[in-house]
C-alpha cells in the first residue's frame, strides 16, 4: 500500500508518493487523458540532453500544461500553458483556469486527443480535467470517481482542489 509522505518544501506542502503504480499519461475518455510531465521533459533537465520532444502531433492535438518547468510540445500541437503551484485554491487565477478549461473542453468536444497535464498528473490536471467532465454534463461526484478510477486513485488528493471542484458542481444549483 502507498503512503503519503508530506515535507515542508518550497512554496507549499509537497506529497511524494512512494508506489508509483499508474502510467504518465492515462486516458480518461475517448480523447481526453490526463497525465504528468516526465522526468526528462523539463526546461532544466532537458537543456543540456538532445532528446526529441515527448508531445508530438502522433500523441495529441491539444495540450493544456499546468506546470511552469515542463518543455513545450512540439510543433503542430496547440497548447495553452498556465503554470500554478499545487497549493491552495486561493492563488489560482480562476479566470485563467476558466479559460484553460474552455480550450481543453472545445478541443475535446471537437474530436481533438486533449492531454491535461501538470507535474505528477494528480492535482492540477485532476483539478482542471474534473472541472472539464463537469463543463460536459457531468456531476463532481461523477468526475472525481471516474478520474481515480482511470488515473489513480491519488487523483485530486490535494484537498483544497477537491473541496473547490465540488463547490463548482452545477447540478448542485
Amino acid at each position: 500500500m502507498a503512503k503519503l509522505i508530506e515535507t515542508n518544501e518550497g512554496y507549499a506542502p509537497v506529497h511524494q508518493i512512494d508506489d508509483w503504480d499508474f502510467p504518465l499519461h492515462s486516458e480518461i475518455l475517448p480523447g481526453l487523458w490526463v497525465g504528468g510531465t516526465d522526468d526528462f521533459d523539463t526546461i532544466e533537465q532537458s537543456s543540456n540532453l538532445n532528446l526529441p520532444k515527448a508531445i508530438t502531433k502522433e500523441n495529441f492535438d491539444a495540450v493544456v500544461t499546468l506546470y511552469a518547468w515542463a518543455n513545450p510540445v512540439d510543433w503542430l500541437v496547440e497548447e495553452l500553458r498556465f503554470g500554478f503551484y499545487d497549493s491552495d485554491v486561493e492563488h489560482i487565477d480562476k479566470e485563467a483556469l476558466d479559460s484553460a478549461v474552455s480550450f481543453a473542453l472545445s478541443k475535446w468536444q471537437a474530436g481533438k486527443r486533449v492531454l491535461i497535464r501538470c507535474q505528477a498528473g494528480l492535482n492540477r490536471s485532476g483539478l482542471t480535467a474534473a472541472l472539464v467532465l463537469i463543463e460536459a454534463g457531468y456531476t463532481a461526484d461523477e468526475a472525481i470517481t471516474l478520474l481515480r478510477t482511470k488515473r489513480t486513485k491519488y487523483v485530486l488528493f490535494n484537498d483544497e482542489f477537491e473541496v473547490y471542484v465540488r463547490t463548482l458542481d452545477k447540478t448542485n444549483e
